[in-house]
């Protein structure tokens, strides 16, 4: 994770990446959830 922050820390660029990433999770596990349930 520290060398990750390091790397794209420079850019500036994470913290508009991450909430992005972060709504594409939830939006997978959530289609996970609901195929897994009866």
């Amino acid at each position: 994770m520290a060398i990750e922050a390091d790397r794209v820390g420079g850019s500036g660029g994470a913290q508009d990446d991450t909430p992005e990433h972060l709504e594409m999770l939830q939006q997978l596990i959530a289609a996970a959830s609901s195929e897994r349930a009866p």
